[in-house]
Parts: structure tokens; C-alpha cells; sequence
């Protein structure tokens, strides 16, 4: 069974580890992109998985990164649906995301789970975002 677990980078998560599970799911590390809270699925002493994001307010996270730290696990989608589902019942009714808009297997994932497009946005790089939310009150159903 897999356990989920929120952690902060830099007080109950050394950066270290959180750059090491990072780089086991991406291939660049970005210093820059230190999350303020990451979501841990874990069986037993090993990570599977995580998600990483900001607090946007008290009932909204804002998603930024989910890996798959386990490479014959990557894509599962119990994984994946329910670490979305761990954030929810963590007390976050809604999830926030921006995704490639070229990424067409994430965004097919996020509609398939429940998330909603709400908008689009350019990034400064040019690349075209997907704006999308997920409410856990109506997600599931």
C-alpha cells in the first residue's frame, strides 16, 4: 500500500534528497525550482513518486511537478491519481497546474482525472501553457 506523505524541502526534506528524487524522475535540476511543499508516495523505506508544488492559499496548491521516481512504475495511473487525491484529503480543495500545451499525454491525463481548463498563458520562453484546476469536491465523481 502506498503511504503519502507532505514534506518541506530545506526543513524535513534536505534539499539534497529532494534534488535526488527529482533528478531520478527529470532529467535537468533547476535550483531555482525548489518547491514549498512536496508529496511523498512511499512503499515502505522507498519513494515512488512525488509531487511538488506552492501553497497558492490555505485551499489551494498549485501542482508544479510530479515524477516517477521508480522507472517500471513511471505512468501508473494509481499512482498519479492518487497522490492527486492525498493532496485533497491533506485539506486542499483545489488543485492548480499549467501544462504544456505540446505535452498532449499530460494533458490528456489531467482531463482524464478530473482537472478543468480554466485558461492559457505564454510563457516569456514562448512556450503555451494550459491553465487547468481540479476541485476534490466534484473531481471524483
Amino acid at each position: 500500500m502506498i503511504d503519502y506523505r507532505i514534506v518541506q524541502p530545506g526543513v524535513d526534506l534536505p534539499i539534497d534528497e529532494y534534488r535526488d528524487l527529482y533528478t531520478r524522475a527529470f532529467p535537468e535540476y533547476d535550483e531555482a525550482q525548489v518547491p514549498s511543499r512536496v508529496l511523498l508516495g512511499i512503499d515502505g523505506d522507498r519513494v515512488l513518486g512525488f509531487l511538488s508544488g506552492h501553497l497558492h492559499d490555505r485551499h489551494t496548491f498549485y501542482v508544479q511537478h510530479i515524477g516517477f521516481c521508480v522507472p517500471q512504475l513511471e505512468g501508473r495511473w494509481e499512482l498519479y491519481l492518487g497522490g492527486l487525491q492525498a493532496l485533497h484529503q491533506y485539506g486542499y480543495r483545489y488543485l492548480l497546474g499549467a501544462i504544456d500545451a505540446s505535452n498532449t499525454r499530460a494533458l490528456v491525463w489531467g482531463l482524464e482525472s478530473g482537472f478543468r481548463i480554466i485558461g492559457t498563458r505564454q510563457a516569456t520562453s514562448g512556450v503555451l501553457y494550459v491553465e487547468v484546476i481540479r476541485d476534490g469536491e466534484t473531481a471524483d465523481r
